[in-house]
Parts: C-alpha cells; sequence; structure tokens
C-alpha cells in the first residue's frame, strides 16, 4: 500500500465522528419520509400536502447516505473482512435480523387474522411470512436488508478493484455511475430519442457503496466542492417545485425524482457527505461541539435498530396522535422526534438482551 493511501485511510479513522452523524441524520430522514408517507395520498390537493413535498424532497438523500456509510468502511483497505467473517457474522447477522423483524411485522399485519381465527389459519399466516422474507419482502422498509446483503457479497471482488486502483480509477467508475444510473435514464424516460447503450451492471446502488470509500478517502478542490454544494442546494429547490408541477399536472402524487438512483438525490447525497466531512476540520464551535459529544457514537450504533424498529412504532404513535392533528411545519419534524426517540429507547432495552444486541439490531 502507498503511503498516499496509508494516509488516506489514516484520515477515514481520524473522520468516524462525521460518520456518526451523517448516521444519526440518515436515521432521522427515513422517519421524517415514512411520517411523510402517511398522509401522502389522502392530503393531496391542500397546503398540507405541500409541505409534505418539501419534507420529502429534502430528506430523499437517506438511503443513499447509507449506502455511501457503509462503503466507506467495507471498501477500506484497513478495515479487515475475510471471507469467514463475511459469511459467519456480516452476512448472517443481516440475515437473522431480516428474519426476526421479517416475522414482527409479518405479524403485526397479519396479527387480526393470526390471534382471531383458529391455530390452523395462524399457522398458514406464518409460513406465508416466512415465504414473504424468502421470496419477497415482508414488511416494505425492509428492502434495504436485501440490498446490503447483495452489496456485502460483492464486496470481495470490489475491495480487489479498490486495493490496485489509483484515485482516478475509482473516480472513472464514480463517473459512469452517475452518467448511466443517473442523468442516462432520465434523459430516456423523457426524451422522445432514446440512447440504447446502456451499462446494466451499473444501474445498481453499487455506484454509492463506491461513492462513499470515494469521498470518505479522497479530498476535491475547493472550487469543485462549491459547485457541488450549489449543485445540491438547486437539486432540493429542483426536487421540490417538479414534484409539485408534475403532481398537480397529473392530478396525482407524483415521485419520479424522489428515486434514490435520480440524478437529483444523488447530488444532494455527494454535496452532504463532503459537507459534513469538511465540517468536522472546521473551527466553528458548532460543529466541533456536536463532533465532541460523547454520546455521538453510542447513538449512532443503535440506528440500525432503530432503522428496523421505528415503523413499528410509528403505528404506534400514529394509533394515538395524527399526522395533521396540527400544523404539518411542527407535527412532521415532532413526530419524527417522538418516533425516533421511542425507537432508541426501545433499542437500548432489547441491547441489554446479549443475542439481540449481537444478531438482529
Amino acid at each position: 500500500m502507498t503511503n498516499q493511501n496509508m494516509n488516506n485511510n489514516r484520515q477515514i479513522q481520524e473522520r468516524i465522528a462525521y460518520a456518526d452523524v451523517l448516521r444519526i441524520m440518515a436515521t432521522f430522514a427515513v422517519i421524517i419520509v415514512h411520517v411523510c408517507a402517511a398522509r401522502w395520498g389522502d392530503a393531496f390537493g391542500t397546503s398540507e400536502w405541500e409541505v409534505l413535498n418539501v419534507y420529502d424532497s429534502l430528506v430523499r438523500w437517506c438511503v443513499p447516505a447509507f449506502l455511501m456509510l457503509s462503503g466507506m468502511l467495507f471498501l477500506n483497505p484497513t478495515y479487515s473482512i475475510s471471507y469467514s467473517k463475511l459469511f459467519q457474522k456480516t452476512i448472517p447477522r443481516i440475515v437473522f435480523a431480516l428474519t426476526f423483524w421479517g416475522f414482527v411485522y409479518g405479524i403485526y399485519g397479519a396479527r387480526h387474522e393470526i390471534f382471531s381465527k383458529g391455530l390452523l389459519n395462524a399457522l398458514t399466516c406464518l409460513g406465508k411470512i416466512g415465504m414473504n422474507i424468502i421470496f419477497s419482502t415482508p414488511w416494505f422498509h425492509l428492502w434495504f436488508l436485501y440490498v446490503i446483503i447483495g452489496l456485502y457479497l460483492l464486496t470481495p471482488a470490489i475491495r480487489i478493484f479498490i486495493s490496485a486502483a489509483k484515485e482516478k480509477d475509482v473516480k472513472y467508475i464514480l463517473f459512469l455511475f452517475i452518467i448511466f444510473t443517473g442523468f442516462l435514464k432520465v434523459y430516456n424516460d423523457f426524451s422522445p430519442y432514446k440512447i440504447n447503450f446502456a451499462i446494466p451492471e451499473l444501474s445498481s446502488y453499487m455506484g454509492y457503496f463506491i461513492a462513499g470509500y470515494y469521498f470518505a478517502t479522497y479530498d476535491i478542490s475547493r472550487k469543485r466542492k462549491y459547485l457541488l454544494h450549489f449543485a445540491g442546494f438547486i437539486s432540493m429547490c429542483f426536487t421540490i417545485y417538479i414534484t409539485a408541477t408534475m403532481s398537480h399536472l397529473q392530478g396525482k402524487p407524483y415521485e419520479y425524482f424522489y428515486n434514490y438512483l435520480s440524478p437529483n438525490i444523488m447530488i444532494i447525497a455527494f454535496s452532504l457527505f463532503i459537507l459534513l466531512k469538511d465540517a468536522q476540520n472546521s473551527l466553528n464551535p458548532i460543529c466541533s461541539y456536536v463532533y465532541q459529544y460523547k454520546y455521538l457514537t453510542q447513538i449512532s450504533g443503535y440506528c440500525f435498530g432503530i432503522y428496523l424498529i421505528h415503523d413499528l412504532v410509528k403505528e404506534f404513535v400514529f394509533s394515538k396522535i395524527a399526522v395533521n392533528a396540527f400544523n404539518p411545519i411542527f407535527s412532521i419534524p415532532i413526530l419524527a422526534m417522538l418516533i425516533f426517540m421511542i425507537s432508541l429507547f426501545a433499542i437500548i432495552l432489547m441491547a441489554k438482551i446479549p443475542v439481540f444486541k449481537k444478531w438482529i439490531m
């Protein structure tokens, strides 16, 4: 390994605080997405829906951020990830979590049939839940675990490329990802003149995985950072505007540019990642205080569990307080924070059971 790579990897270790901040922010952002989803269809055509659109547009970077954080860690050459560790600990942990929470959410979704129609019907429902875990998605937000398992399976091959690659090589792959996964798809979907050339291998979330490693390892020039941040701001405004405009034109909610692989969301995610990375080295006293907060790493460590349990908590909270109970400008962040805190408390309690802490959260 070259001295340059050693220095870059040392920087990754030194900058772990911004990863914790981003992980916590992304978890909270996912909750906001799901809080907005509760009224997304019913509120269409009202001022409430316009507020939902603004909040939803501002946080769609959440899933790309999770993927980038995973790539930042798993593609770091100094991070030890042998085949035995990958297949005996890392992937089984995700599989066990998926199975456990798949049954939890499946039982919750079919609770009336399971607990009111006899033992045989209950066993049939449990069998269907098990089949859904294998052949479908047992609950909507658990789709992310299937993506992570796939990326972890590819990790050894990607690490071979990373270990031999120079900055320009990683940048090249990232460029192809942005063009062929982001911009080309949008062009083909809206233009009458299709470009049939494509690279299907890049039409996936793997690009975010590599982007996390790239932005964590290498610095870009100040000028390019400013351009990226400007593009990120424009992308946020564009997402809000185009979603509202197209929704009103079609007479129903239009979510095309909410897609996690759309170029506007890519740009926002890249910009935020770099912004938080640079903020850790800032002399700004607010940034310094946040990044030195002693419980930051602990809260970050619970984020996977919060992600898994939060929709169950959301169902409980929404049974008591509706999103439209008061002004959505305030209700959305307040309810999201309430769900986050209850989920955090629940996961802290669950972590006291060793098997839960090790395998399902």
